[in-house]
């Protein structure tokens, strides 16, 4: 299986920290560069949704390079993932055609398996095509999802975790412990504004993940 990422030249610290966790034995790593059109690399500032076209187009393309009913990834580069990843996958995969992670209250847009078939490229067609009507990537995938009943999307459990679980917003330094840490499956630092506070969110989660 493959594992689509993608970067800009302000995340390439967090992409090094990506790739020196990645699980190379269980699937193979395609990494793209992006232009930085987001000059600060933060959410939602100026260049932002250029970037988050970039991506989704990124998505069709992954789509079109899978197999028909094969299976890939696609992970931003904020993300560490651990032993045990995709299992949930394996137990799930004849029942669904995408696997989210759950990012309170949305389904995110940075961390999903999903099957290459007639929904999810139809899925994905619209996201582009609709993308300048909504207020970013994420908003507009949610909200197509819901318009297809035809297409059937599980929810990832909490082992794939953000800190946006404990829906106290953007985090900005505060001490929080996960709940059942030693069983993480993946963790996502999206709910953070900026690299440093992403890498310190993701060195803490590491951190509890083994115990420390």
């Amino acid at each position: 299986m493959k594992v689509y990422t993608f970067f800009t030249d302000s995340h390439r610290e967090l992409l090094k920290i990506f790739q020196d966790n990645f699980p190379y034995a269980e699937a193979e790593l395609n990494t793209k560069w992006f232009p930085q059109e987001c000059k600060t690399g933060s959410f939602m500032s100026d260049g932002w949704n250029s970037t988050m076209k970039r991506k989704v187009e990124y998505i069709l393309q992954s789509l079109n390079e899978t197999s028909e009913n094969e299976w890939f990834v696609h992970s931003d580069c904020d993300i560490v993932l651990f032993d045990g990843w995709t299992d949930i996958l394996e137990r799930h995969k004849d029942n669904v055609d995408m696997m989210i992670q759950n990012d309170h209250p949305l389904l995110c847009a940075g961390f999903f398996f999903c099957k290459s078939n007639t929904h999810t490229k139809l899925l994905w067609g619209r996201v582009l095509s609709d993308l300048h009507k909504f207020e970013h990537d994420q908003v507009a995938m949610n909200f197509f999802i819901k318009q297809m009943p035809e297409l059937k999307v599980g929810v990832l459990p909490d082992s794939y975790f953000t800190y946006g679980a404990f829906k106290k917003g953007v985090w900005s330094g505060e001490n929080f412990v996960v709940p059942d840490a030693s069983n993480l499956k993946m963790y996502h630092a999206n709910w953070a504004e900026g690299v440093e506070n992403k890498k310190n969110l993701i060195e803490n989660i590491i951190r509890q993940k083994n115990g420390l």
